[in-house]
């Protein structure tokens, strides 16, 4: 019987203030818990790479015609939620408008690139849509000579790592300290614990420490949702179901084709009974009462009806697809005429786009986090991009150019209006993943030809045949 999960319990801790006196008892109380975790996420990673219970089903009749078959929809759903939810890497972008602030942000980008930002970002995201939580390692690079990043992003093994908050009633409460934990060369584990001034380490019951000169808790966790529930966990029973009657369907198949022959008040010589037996064929022989013999030979077949099989089948599928909010992508007519929008909102899309909504929420709240640890490490390393936490903030940019027909249309409509600020029109259209650096090129580029496009007088052109264009900016007053 596959266990009954329900998400990963989040860690507290008693201790307000870690020191080398408690920290063996507060990580001992702490890992306790997440052994309890830890065990969760094993299964939940072997049953993503198809390491179900349907491989442990024992079949009692016929036992020589088993198919264990596995159909990883566990696999299929997190794929789409990882591919959905950062279809294009996440640009980070001007929060609020603030002089230089492009050229500091734009700087940070590429520090971001030259650590493997986007590659991290993938693996955090399978990790918690498969296990309900994972956790980013953000620390200086030693090796930062001014070329390069002056910081190192990795993704640490949710099996491994934790954080321990304190004992509050706050659903977000702070952390005390965060564990990461390995294996060294003579198979002795190792526990790295950070608070935010001491990384300690404890090996053997022998605890050594070095100041945490980053002044933060460098490990930072990411959840699927607040109950760290990942995103095939809700439906596993479904996913069994589809297991089981999909391995019945093939075993039914097989049966019929490997069918028992019955032979009722069949006589057969001794020869022909040892032929019988040495035959790989399977034979059931049977006698009814003396004096009311009728010898029958017929086979043993049971047709399993795929057609019904089929139904409850698509049936369990669809429930799956809604309860973890995936679109469907077999039903409804794709060669009608309806628009875009109605599609989305019949075959699912809508509620793939909240999921994600839903998620990347969570994800900003961990990110400011991991924006406030990186941008330290920058200041600190000489690496300042003159830019401060508040100016700066994650954008995810999935699906930015569908219907881009629309999109251009509201754009086009906005910066007609004199009553409406350019950056609020680039802002409202959703055309550009960068609003700001898009509003300001588009009036850099006008500037830039607007004489040259009033002395040819191109139709369409900025400043040619437009209301007002000869004593406005696009949208400007």
């Amino acid at each position: 019987m596959p266990p009954r999960l329900t998400g990963r319990k989040r860690i507290y801790t008693q201790y307000e203030v870690i020191t080398p006196d408690n920290v063996k008892s507060a990580l001992g109380e702490a890992n306790a818990v997440h052994q309890h975790n830890a065990a969760d996420i094993r299964f939940l990673f072997n049953y993503y790479r198809g390491m179900q219970p349907i491989i442990e089903r024992l079949k009692t009749v016929r036992p020589d015609i088993c198919y264990n078959t596995v159909v990883n929809h566990a696999s299929e759903i997190v794929a789409f939620k990882v591919s959905y939810l950062l279809s294009d890497p996440i640009v980070y972008i001007a929060r609020k408008a603030r002089e230089n602030v492009s050229d500091g942000i734009t700087r940070f980008n590429d520090y971001l690139h030259l650590a493997g930002q986007n590659a991290c970002d993938k693996e955090l995201a399978t990790d918690f849509s498969v296990c309900g939580q994972g956790y980013r390692f953000v620390y200086p690079n030693a090796r930062y000579d001014g070329h390069g990043s002056p910081f190192t992003v990795s993704t640490l093994d949710p099996e491994l790592t934790f954080i321990a908050y304190r004992n509050s009633s706050a659903r977000w409460p702070e952390p005390v300290f965060g564990v990461t934990s390995a294996k060294d060369k003579g198979g002795k584990w190792v526990y790295d614990l950070y608070t935010k001034d001491v990384h300690y380490i404890i090996k053997d019951g022998t605890v050594s420490a070095e100041p945490n000169l980053l002044g933060r808790i460098p490990i930072i966790e990411y959840v699927n949702n607040d109950f760290r529930i990942g995103s095939f966990e809700l439906v596993m029973d479904l996913l069994n179901a589809v297991n089981v009657l999909e391995s019945n369907r093939l075993e039914a198949t097989e049966q019929n084709v490997q069918a028992l022959t019955w032979m009722n008040d069949v006589d057969l010589t001794d020869d022909e009974l040892a032929a019988l037996k040495s035959s790989p064929s399977a034979t059931i022989m049977t006698r009814t009462v003396k004096g009311q013999t009728s010898p029958q030979i017929e086979t043993i077949k049971y047709d399993l009806q795929q057609q019904d099989q089929q139904v409850l089948q698509n049936d369990l599928y669809r429930k799956i697809l809604t309860i973890v909010g995936m679109p469907s992508m077999s039903d409804g007519n794709s060669n009608d005429s309806s628009n875009n929008g109605s599609t989305i909102v019949r075959n699912g899309w809508q509620h793939a786009e909240a999921r994600a909504k839903d998620t990347a929420i969570l994800w900003e709240r961990s990110d400011r986090t991991f924006l406030s640890i990186a941008l330290k490490i920058c200041h600190d390393l000489g690496a300042d991009c003159g830019i401060e936490e508040t100016d700066i903030v994650g954008k995810f940019t999935r699906r930015n150019y569908e219907d881009v027909s629309t999109k251009a249309t509201v754009l086009t409509t906005l910066l007609g209006c004199d009553k409406v600020n350019p950056e609020f029109a680039y802002q409202v259209c959703g055309l550009a993943s960068d609003p700001e650096e898009a509003c300001k090129m588009g009036l850099e580029w006008y500037e830039e030809h607007k004489n040259e496009n009033q002395n040819t007088g191109l139709p369409g052109a900025p400043g040619a045949n437009q209301r007002g264009a000869d004593n406005r900016q696009p949208g400007g007053t």
